[in-house]
């Protein structure tokens, strides 16, 4: 028995031996009959007839027979179709070769291996891809290629890629890529995997990716699908730090070279970091279809939440039934909202309904019947929430920018806002902001410039580049009613400017230039006022002036409005001013002189405090206030009538309500025909007064001997 074993071992080993020397002499044969000139031509051929394409080899294709028959392409390189530039080059191509059709001299492909791959992919402003017709499947008017292509496999090692659509402006690098394909073949289901680098050339993104699916390949590359489709991405860039991202689908299909596809049960989610600020985003399409540029899906979904240590935004859109139209789409019931919260006091949410049209080959965008609220919450309001309702349409085209026509009610006012934009963000283009009336005041709380409650703080201008007019019929702000304003509005570099604005303001005219700065909160303005009734003005306006007349002359102010500043305690500048039939009010000085008359005939120092509504009558007044940290300093006071001329200087401190004047009164001949002709007496003698105590109702004192108040210096002015 143990003979007869070892016998057919013997016999055995004899003929695996003979086998094996028969296959080896064989490959030893195709190995030295392989003409690498005539491979090599026939590839070039191949290329330049099918794709018009110039293939070129910087070293003669070898054949390679351990550990699997294989063709060997080295330093390879691929023109642009019809061109010399290059589309794609290689260290190396390996090609492995069925062994069986191999001894019959023919070649089968049965995997490939790519390595040191460098390619420039384009896509053109029409939409087309400079690899489009490496794509395309066999026509039948085209020779059929020298070898069989039975691939099972390719493999992808160390690629390099530049991307760069003309259509968007894109530019970006893939490197590192690695990717594995298996099963290949037309119609039989394979497993597809791949990582890599993404490099954006402007250097706003650098991040790595990971995916995998099930892949079904249909007319070459030009159709298939990707079953169970995941891809991970993660790392820095557009913006966002440590962003983690997930995009999955149940299946991708495409065809014709991807100008059309779908994709069923599609999400994607986002997580990372823009500054100081937490960014999480979804979107979700049960089903989405594309053709060419039309569009087509059901339930589209996108929601965005950003959060920061004391706020959080969040903001949501749905797309419920999108319709394809000639070159895009078309949705009605766009459905987009927000909602922003900061602590208890502050927030503000909104709705907003419109139909949608888009024609996404010529970039144009439509919202028509828009329909949308919006509500703030602020402590700063007399009601607990604000609430403004929208209705108009606006439309966005990449040629020619955006045109958009609002109309806005605030209550009992309402607005009107045209615009033409030449770019969404940052916000740049041209607008005219127009109303009948505007009350301010029935929203905020005590806005008036002298109250003590902290403003509301500037907005942030700095993303905004835009150049517009504002015409309002009334505007009621800080309790003051300005009639037919009308100013031309530009903002830049963060900052709004109304320069030439012109109102009407208690029977006179205001105008000039104001200026605010979003960033620092600085608020300037200047100008000239002519005619306006002061009495009423400061009443209105809540300003401590103890004047009344027709006021006329200039100005040049600026303040802080910032939550931690007070504005009047700010508040800087210089105004010239002129009154015509002026009076003091709190103060008759007539009252004043009968009572002083004692002291004055004595020599002696006296006071007294006024009672009820007193005034007097001054005439024609003129002075130049100088303002400072919420201080006023006046020089060279000067006042005239008929019987009483008054001239001096003084200061007042607006914050604490305090007023020291000290005014060198004289009594004209004009005396005698007025009802004060008891005073006649008074004439010749020096009538030194001061006012001092409460702005609207001082003290009036006489002081005789006392120094005068010194004007300012010239360096003050």
């Amino acid at each position: 028995m143990k003979i007869r074993l070892a016998m057919v071992l013997r016999v055995l080993g004899f003929f695996l031996g003979g086998l094996v020397a028969v296959v080896a002499a064989l490959a030893f044969l195709v190995w030295v009959s392989f003409d690498a000139e005539r491979t090599a031509g026939a590839l070039t051929q191949h290329f330049k007839d099918h794709y018009q394409r110039t293939l070129v080899l910087g070293k003669e294709p070898q054949l390679r027979v351990w550990p699997r028959p294989a063709l060997v392409l080295r330093q390879a390189s691929l023109s642009e179709p019809g061109r010399s530039e290059v589309f794609a080059s290689a260290a190396s191509v390996r090609l492995d070769l069925a062994p069986l059709a191999l001894l019959a001299r023919r070649h089968e492909i049965l995997r490939v291996s790519l390595s040191g791959l460098q390619a420039h992919c384009v896509r053109a402003r029409n939409g087309e891809w400079n690899l489009a017709n490496l794509l395309a499947a066999s026509t039948a008017s085209v020779a059929p290629p020298p070898w069989q292509l039975h691939i099972s496999e390719i493999s992808l090692r160390g690629a390099a890629l530049q991307v760069d659509d003309a259509g968007t402006g894109m530019q970006v690098e893939i490197q590192n890529l690695d990717a594995d394909a298996q099963s290949v073949n037309k119609g039989v289901p394979g497993q597809l995997s791949w990582q890599g680098q993404w490099l954006d050339k402007a250097g706003a993104g650098d991040l790595e990716f990971k995916g995998q699916a099930r892949y079904t390949l249909l007319k070459g590359l030009s159709a298939g699908t990707l079953d169970e489709l995941s891809v991970r991405i993660s790392g820095n860039g557009y913006g966002l730090q440590g962003a983690e991202a997930r995009f999955t689908s149940e299946r991708l299909g495409w065809g014709s070279q991807a100008a059309q596809g779908y994709l069923s049960k599609a999400s994607f989610k986002l997580q990372g970091a823009a500054g100081a600020q937490a960014v999480s985003f979804s979107a979700a399409a049960p089903a989405f279809g594309w053709q060419s540029f039309r569009l087509q899906g059901e339930k589209l979904a996108a929601s965005l939440t950003l959060r920061t240590v004391d706020a959080q935004t969040d903001f949501q859109l749905a797309l419920p039934h999108l319709q394809e139209s000639g070159q895009g789409f078309s949705t009605d019931g766009l459905d987009f909202a927000w909602q922003y919260k900061a602590g208890s006091e502050h927030g503000s949410q909104g709705k907003l309904n419109a139909n949608l049209s888009a024609d996404v080959q010529g970039n144009a965008y439509r919202l028509r019947d828009i329909k949308a609220e919006a509500s703030l919450q602020h402590p700063r309001l007399h009601t607990p929430t604000a609430r403004i309702s929208v209705t108009g349409q606006a439309q966005w085209r990449a040629s020619g920018g955006s045109d958009m026509t609002l109309d806005g009610a605030l209550g009992e006012d309402k607005l009107r806002l045209q615009a033409q934009l030449s770019q969404l963000w940052p916000l740049s283009g041209r607008f005219e902001l127009s109303a009948s009336r505007l009350d301010l005041d029935r929203l905020v709380a005590e806005a008036r410039p002298g109250t003590r409650l902290p403003p509301l703080q500037l907005p942030g201008f700095e993303q905004l580049s835009l150049n517009g007019k504002l015409k309002l019929g009334n505007l009621r702000v800080a309790g003051l009613n300005l009639n037919s304003l009308q100013s031309p509005l530009s903002v830049d570099k963060g900052v709004l400017t109304a320069s030439g604005f012109t109102a009407s303001l208690y029977g006179g005219q205001i105008g000039g230039e104001l200026s605010a700065e979003g960033g620092s909160g600085r608020l300037g303005v200047q100008g000239d006022f002519n005619d306006l009734g002061l009495e009423l003005l400061a009443l209105e306006g809540g300003l401590p002036i103890p004047l009344s007349g027709r006021l006329s002359g200039s100005y040049k102010l600026a303040t802080l409005l910032r939550a931690d500043k007070q504005p009047l305690a700010e508040l800087n500048g210089a105004v010239r001013w002129t009154l015509t039939n002026s009076a003091i009010r709190g103060v008759d000085l007539v009252r004043s002189l009968r009572e002083f008359r004692p002291a004055i005939a004595a020599g002696k120092q006296s006071a007294r405090s006024p009672v009820d509504a007193e005034t007097t009558e001054i005439g024609v007044a003129s002075s130049r206030f100088l303002l400072a940290g919420g201080k006023l300093q006046a020089d060279t006071i000067q006042s005239r009538n008929s019987w009483l001329a008054l001239s001096g200087a003084g200061s007042a401190d607006l914050l604490r309500d305090e007023l020291d004047f000290s005014l060198q009164a004289s009594l004209l001949p004009g005396v005698t025909a007025m009802a004060a002709r008891d005073l006649a007496d008074l004439r010749s003698k020096p009538l030194p007064l001061r006012l001092k105590g409460p702005l609207l109702r001082p003290d009036v004192r006489y002081e005789p001997g006392a120094a005068p108040l010194k004007p300012l210096n010239q360096a003050k002015k």
